[in-house]
């Protein structure tokens, strides 16, 4: 007799692979990292993912529980009924067009679900993390890109393929350029690369800066070292970090006025910026959310930190196999 019920959730990088053995409370009881190594091409990576879910498979703390199924966090439109890779896997070269649900369900002969990286992402935070409890969420990742999701009622919003792309909303109309090919997206204003390319920006013209000193010159100042900086009292670096947050704010508040979530959540790398952040976010709100009540809606950092998208794929799992 299984002793525990569990769900494989796997959180597919341009980087890595993730994978863990997760628990209906969401708790990790085993996980995996290997490299992705996208370069190979997307068969590999397919191979990649079906081979460190069948390691995990083999480990004695699978083998004594009841696994559910497998839940997959991928980068890229994902048709979340058929678990196809429709488009925009500008990291994963040969990605697009990856029937993954069926490839799983061929080889491991467990109930496979999957969808994109960040919409995962948020259903962990609404499951198992910040947003536990709440009715609806809108989570925002903020790392090398801004990806977001927003979750009501338990389910994943997905309006037709491609919605939900709150990083790709334009809060600037002739603004920075952006690696989608448009332009002031704020994903050019919030992620950690855009912090870092308005930081070396900034320190450039005035190379007076603890910003430079640590990073040695300032072309090779990143997110992280902002931050460090920051926390050192460097009140330019603390300007680069309020210079984004207006940006954010001003995104958060259309998301309020549109959806009315009742907690926006904040992950990714970017997110350790929050607390320089949030002063100047709840600025923005107060001048921006239209309804009085909605101003006042809690804007928080995400608690499952580095392993949100395998519990967040987890409950991918979970929810699919209740809902379905």
């Amino acid at each position: 007799m299984a002793d525990v019920k569990m769900a494989i959730g796997i959180d597919l990088g341009g980087t890595d692979i993730k994978a863990g053995l997760i628990d209906s409370n969401g708790q990790i009881h085993l996980n995996k990292k290997k490299p992705t190594d996208a370069q190979k091409g997307g068969e590999f990576v397919l191979n990649n993912l079906i081979g460190i879910t069948s390691e995990l498979l083999l480990t004695p703390e699978a083998k004594k529980s009841e696994i559910l199924g497998i839940g997959v966090g991928s980068p890229g439109v994902i048709d979340p009924i058929t678990g196809k890779v429709i488009d925009m896997s500008p990291n994963l070269p040969g990605w697009t067009g990856t029937e993954i649900k069926a490839s799983f369900e061929k080889e491991i002969k467990l109930p496979t679900f999957a969808d994109n990286d960040a919409d995962v992402g948020a259903l962990g935070e609404y499951i198992f993390g910040a947003g536990k409890g709440k009715n609806s969420l809108i989570c925002l990742t903020l790392g090398t890109g801004v990806g977001g999701g927003y979750i009501k009622d338990g389910k994943i919003f997905h309006g037709g393929l491609g919605g939900g792309e709150f990083g790709h909303t334009t809060i600037e109309v002739n603004g920075r350029n952006c690696n989608c090919g448009g332009k002031g997206c704020l994903e050019s204003y919030a992620s950690a690369n855009a912090i870092a390319e308005y930081a070396r920006e900034v320190v450039a013209r005035t190379h007076d800066t603890m910003m430079e000193q640590i990073a040695g010159s300032y072309d090779k100042i990143t997110s992280k070292i902002v931050y460090d900086s920051a926390i050192k009292g460097d009140n330019v670096a603390v300007h680069v970090i309020e210079w984004s947050a207006k940006y954010l704010g001003s995104a958060i508040s259309n998301f309020i006025n549109i959806l009315a979530p009742d907690i926006i959540v904040l992950g990714g790398g970017a997110s350790a910026l929050f607390d320089f952040m949030k002063n100047v976010i709840y600025k923005e709100m107060q001048m921006r959310v239209y309804s009085k009540s909605a101003k006042e809606t809690p804007v928080v950092k995400a608690s499952l930190g580095e392993e949100a998208g395998i519990v967040g794929a987890a409950a991918l799992a979970f929810t699919s196999i209740k809902t379905g």
